[in-house]
């Protein structure tokens, strides 16, 4: 009876559907409901074992007739198939040894069976084999037979099933198939294969936590295909190996293909993963009937979705800088191998508007070389060729320059060494050679609502993001009208990140709440309203506008929001910015929605400090000292403290940080200045 009802529910919903959209809209969405019936069925098959777990050769062997010619083709036509410099890899070794020594570092730690995972510091397994169903922060279990679809998460506090799928995702197989090219020891094939045939072992098709998220799912298929094929020139890869790999890789392709998080309504980055993994993972088997129906159909999404996911400014719609820059990398990669293998080609407006996405990424880096915490962060990377820093994305702007003739490199950012494996050295050297002189500018995003000023000495970035995903909210805050700055390349003011997703509620929402981040709060109301049935939901409250000018020697940054209109109030705000005196005012201007009311309101400011940053109060005058750089914020405010904070480097992490709130109890309408001062200091 219970599946009777789902199954009409469903129905009734196709119905709707179609009301709103149109027969093959229609029809895909059917296809869905039909697909989800035949492998519940194919579940049970496997689970009573009347089927085996993965598929069969047949569609390989459809082409080759014979098994032995077919593992031929795979060693001699795909060894090194992502990687066309493998051939010059003495002279990586040669030009770039820090980046290969952290290569093999790296892959050294993975032969000790040491690993961290989202904010786990370092745990060596000493038992050898990773516990793929396992939260190991908190120790929670997910049933390994439980059907896929079944999988339960977020209703256990603490447990973070994060963790199992980034474990999952398998990225530390190409730093293994680095490491190997490096050296040409087998040590780290070997590893490799045991890894992979672990996983395997332990996460039959459509059971457990690891096949719930398609996801996660597309990001180890690129990732597993990308190593494995760096090392099909190593003896210790066997006939068996290759085998047991087309079988498993195949699975991963019909796993996607059948369970996109597609809905007829919206798509996200979970939708941009499935395309983008699938596209790259298919590359390489292009020969084959079923994999180049995967390919089309990959290249017709990737073409649609780059211009529903990113406006015209390149800005993402998700309203995150991270989210951003993840979603440019899973277009990326596919897009360079794509070039190198030639014969599949983008159009140009794709290729314009992932310039446009990786433009952004250039201009809002930071003097840090990592991008700004704008939205959420969640750590996750499409493809690992190095062991960098979470939100270093100088990798994305190396191979823009690279790819696009009239795409510059800022003059003081190093080029990524990992492009040296995709691109022969002419190419790198023309690319370096058009570097763009570190002058002070000023750019806006408009419709992303991001405004950036840098000169050699400070950078600023201003932002008053629209409600993302198409007005859902599900990966931006309620950071209207924040800001970052940096002076003499030292972080001051910060956005304190995002922490956690579903395993702590109260701390996810605390991340994304208008009180942690750089703005203003109205009676301990939220800009846009969380709602008690979704961490990945607020209510679109807010309207924002915001625009940034040049005048000669003031750089000025107005913003307005209307998530306070529900209650009466219209938050305006006004920074100035003065390079030249290295000052900073900003002023906060609540006004009544209705001149005739004016009430009496209670209101904070927040500023939140890099957890570097010292700070003293003296009156109404607070010194912050960080490093070479010492800062004057004047309050004009009576009710002025330091207050304890925290801040989120990535995710699963937080550390102590402090935040300076000035409170406001008056009568509308209010404005208040705050003025900020830098200079050096002698250490």
């Amino acid at each position: 009876m219970k599946s009777l009802k789902g199954f009409i529910g469903k129905v009734l919903f196709v119905l709707r559907v179609y009301k709103s959209t149109n027969f093959n809209v229609t029809a895909r969405f059917i296809r869905q409901i039909i697909q989800a019936r035949i492998i519940r069925f194919k579940f049970l098959l496997i689970k009573y074992g009347v089927i085996p777990a993965y598929p069969s050769l047949k569609p390989f062997l459809n082409t080759f007739s014979e098994e032995n010619k077919l593992i031929d083709h795979i060693r001699t036509n795909m060894s090194c198939f992502f990687i066309p410099m493998a051939k010059e890899i003495h002279q990586i070794k040669n030009n770039h040894p820090d980046y290969v020594n952290r290569i093999i570092s790296q892959a050294n730690r993975i032969l000790d069976n040491t690993y961290s995972f989202l904010g786990s510091g370092d745990i060596t397994f000493r038992q050898g084999n990773l516990p793929w169903h396992t939260d190991i922060k908190s120790g929670y279990h997910w049933d390994k037979k439980t059907f896929y679809k079944k999988i339960r998460y977020g209703h256990i506090e603490g447990a973070d099933v994060k963790v199992p799928w980034e474990m999952s995702r398998l990225q530390m197989l190409p730093i293994l198939s680095l490491a190997y090219l490096f050296t040409d020891e087998d040590i780290y094939v070997r590893k490799f294969m045991e890894i992979f045939r672990n996983w395997v072992d332990e996460n039959p098709p459509y059971q457990g936590v690891n096949w719930a998220c398609t996801m996660d799912v597309a990001i180890r298929m690129v990732n597993m295909t990308v190593g494995f094929l760096n090392i099909l020139n190593s003896k210790a890869v066997t006939d068996d190996d290759i085998r047991i790999f087309l079988k498993v890789h195949l699975q991963h392709a019909r796993h996607i293909r059948t369970n996109l998080e597609w809905s007829p309504f919206l798509t996200s980055n979970h939708y941009m993963a499935n395309i983008c993994g699938l596209f790259a993972a298919c590359l390489p088997f292009e020969k084959f009937p079923e994999y180049k129906r995967y390919l089309n159909f990959c290249r017709r999404e990737m073409e649609t979705e780059i211009f529903k996911q990113f406006r015209n400014d390149g800005t993402n719609f998700e309203s995150s800088t991270y989210y951003h820059a993840f979603v440019t990398e899973m277009l990326l990669y596919p897009y360079v191998f794509s070039r190198i293998k030639g014969g599949i080609t983008f159009s140009p407006a794709f290729e314009e508007r992932l310039k446009k996405a990786c433009f952004v990424i250039r201009e809002i880096t930071t003097p840090a070389q990592r991008i700004p915490q704008i939205g959420d962060t969640d750590s996750g990377k499409f493809l690992c060729f190095d062991s960098r820093d979470i939100l270093d994305y100088t990798h994305i702007i190396t191979h823009a320059a690279v790819l696009f003739p009239d795409f510059h490199l800022p003059e003081n950012l190093h080029p990524s060494p990992e492009v040296h494996l995709f691109y022969d050295k002419e190419h790198i050297t023309s690319a370096i050679m058009r570097r763009q002189s570190a002058e002070a500018s000023l750019i806006s995003f408009n419709e992303g609502g991001l405004h950036i000023y840098r000169d050699p000495n400070m950078y600023f970035i201003f932002y008053a993001t629209p409600q993302g995903t198409d007005g859902i909210g599900n990966h931006n805050h309620n950071d209207k009208l924040s800001f970052i700055l940096f002076v003499y390349g030292q972080e001051i003011v910060t956005d304190p990140g995002t922490y956690v997703y579903t395993p702590y509620p109260k701390w996810r929402n605390t991340f994304r709440s208008t009180r942690y981040h750089n703005t203003v709060m109205v009676n301990k109301e939220e800009q846009c309203r969380f709602v008690d049935w979704s961490l990945f939901y607020t209510v679109n409250d807010a309207e924002v506008s915001s625009k940034a000018e040049n005048k000669k020697n003031l750089i000025l940054f107005k913003g307005k929001h209307t998530g306070y209109k529900r209650i009466g109030i219209i938050h305006e705000r006004t920074v100035k910015l003065s390079p030249g005196d290295m000052r900073l005012e900003i002023e906060d201007s609540l006004t009544p929605v209705e001149e005739s009311k004016n009430p009496k309101i209670a209101a904070s400011i927040f500023l939140h400090l890099h957890p570097a940053v010292q700070a003293e109060q003296h009156g109404s005058e607070i010194n912050l000292y960080c490093n070479h750089v010492l800062s004057r914020v004047e309050v004009h405010c009576k009710n002025v403290k330091i207050i304890q904070s925290w801040h989120s480097p990535e995710y699963g992490l937080k550390e102590s940080s402090s935040a300076i709130e000035c409170r406001l109890h008056d009568t509308l309408p209010i404005t208040h200045r705050m003025i900020l001062s830098f200079s050096r200091r002698s250490i």
